[in-house]
């Protein structure tokens, strides 16, 4: 960790902190709001060698188009878009709801 001090006019201190080891997570989901697909970007850093600290947030982006989600969360590298995007829809593929209109039950088994 490294911390600099700088004296501002007056009478105020900004204080920097550099962080060796920060690392960026970013979560992204959909919701479905009036009908329309909306796509959900967040952009956390994290500081593993400081304890006790939750990630900040450094961008949030809500938008009908991916792109323009993470335009506004502030995730600018394509590649990092690509691999949000591939989790995303990944995670959805898990989530999906399978329809059970034609089941079968099994003769006297009740279903509560």
């Amino acid at each position: 960790m490294f911390l600099c001090w700088h004296a501002i006019g007056g009478g105020s201190i900004s204080l920097t902190l550099n962080f060796h080891s920060m690392k960026h997570e970013y979560i992204a989901y959909t919701r479905e709001i009036n009908g329309q697909l909306f796509y959900f970007v967040k952009h956390h850093l994290v500081v593993p060698e400081v304890q006790n600290i939750n990630p900040v947030l450094a961008g949030y982006g809500m938008h009908k188009e991916f792109d323009h989600a993470c335009a506004i969360a502030g995730i600018n590298d394509v590649e990092q878009r690509k691999i949000i995007f591939e989790n995303l829809q990944a995670k959805n593929e898990q989530a999906k709801v399978i329809s059970m209109i034609n089941f079968k039950t099994i003769p006297g088994k009740k279903i509560s």
